[in-house]
């Protein structure tokens, strides 16, 4: 997960201003297989491109036979509201990528062959029009299923609250399980110490203890 610490109909500009954040990039996307070449550059021409409706419509992305790697762009606008306020991306993507604004190299995670972090943005002078560019290759061969990646904007302040916001959902979440599944296991030893001929428990304990286990140590991957 990449921590850089509205909605809009298809084809149009898309237009962020303070009463939309926190704003995610669904929409307005153009798509290009092409992996291999650069195409970060601001006058790049991408009218040719493939539009996207949505990046989380999984019918679509197969639509567009998404090997697991291309390039996708979009242009966004920052309205006058939000001159001089510190911005933050948040990007969610199960791979390799680049993350470029207006032709520049913004972050890079792994690596992309021929075949999660805080950075914050603020825009000083009167808004102008930004391209976001991304170039991408999953990890996992299989990606049919899932959307293509998710992309946000919001205040520095906001996007960090959401993050840790949902660092503790997780956090609790996965503790709760790690105890309930503790108990089932303990419980079920204890069923097998007075009922050895029972060796169903002792199965059904170890299975608890081990997801439970897992659980833990989860929390500290």
């Amino acid at each position: 997960i990449l921590c850089l610490i509205g909605h809009f109909s298809f084809a149009q500009e898309v237009v962020i201003s303070k009463d939309s954040l926190v704003y995610k990039f669904e929409q307005n996307w153009r798509f290009n297989p092409d992996v291999k070449n650069d195409y970060s550059g601001v006058s790049l021409d991408d009218s040719n491109w493939t539009a996207i409706k949505s990046i989380n419509n999984s019918s679509e992305l197969r639509d567009l036979n998404f090997n697991g790697a291309g390039w996708f762009r979009l242009k966004f606008r920052i309205d006058t509201s939000l001159v001089n306020t510190s911005l933050a991306f948040m990007f969610n993507f199960d791979g390799a990528s680049e993350f470029y604004l207006d032709g520049k190299l913004f972050k890079k995670y792994g690596e992309i062959k021929g075949d999660k972090n805080t950075k914050s943005y603020n825009p000083k002078e009167t808004p102008e029009p930004f391209i976001i560019a991304l170039r991408v290759k999953y990890f996992d061969e299989d990606h049919s299923n899932w959307s293509i990646f998710e992309l946000a904007v919001g205040t520095s302040e906001k996007m960090i609250e959401n993050y840790v916001s949902e660092g503790i959902a997780i956090t609790l979440i996965v503790s709760f399980l790690g105890v309930i599944f503790l108990t089932l296991g303990i419980i079920h030893l204890f069923f097998f110490l007075y009922y050895r001929h029972i060796i169903s428990n002792l199965f059904f304990s170890l299975f608890m203890l081990g997801l439970s286990a897992v659980m833990g140590i989860s929390l500290y991957l």
